[in-house]
């Protein structure tokens, strides 16, 4: 199995589409018995909360942080001038800071 990285908040909305076709089914007392809807909506429950207690895999603030202090840093070989932007869109350079930035993301956001 891969790494992917999904979305939380779409798995989320999704897990609460499904408790809520439990909830209409439950209360149409049709096909499905309330036991089994019951079950179902507690099942769901419970991968709700385990979605929500996951840790997750990438800490895009920390990564964005790590980028900024190494583009700015004497590590970066590249290209010198970037240290003295205060803006780091603004870098010139387009080779400046691909290597770390291959690191960084390797390493799961840190230096």
């Amino acid at each position: 199995m891969s790494n992917d990285l999904i979305s939380r908040s779409m798995v989320m909305d999704y897990l609460k589409e499904q408790k809520t076709n439990v909830i209409a089914e439950k209360n149409k007392k049709g096909f499905v018995s309330e036991d089994v809807c019951d079950g179902m909506s507690s099942a769901i429950g419970a991968f709700m909360n385990f979605v929500e207690q996951a840790p997750i895999a990438y800490d895009l603030d920390k990564v964005v942080k790590d980028l900024e202090e190494y583009a700015h840093s004497d590590i970066c070989g590249s290209c010198h001038s970037c240290r003295t932007l205060d803006d780091i869109d603004d870098i010139s350079c387009e080779n400046c800071g691909a290597l770390g930035v291959l690191e960084i993301v390797k390493s799961g956001g840190g230096l």
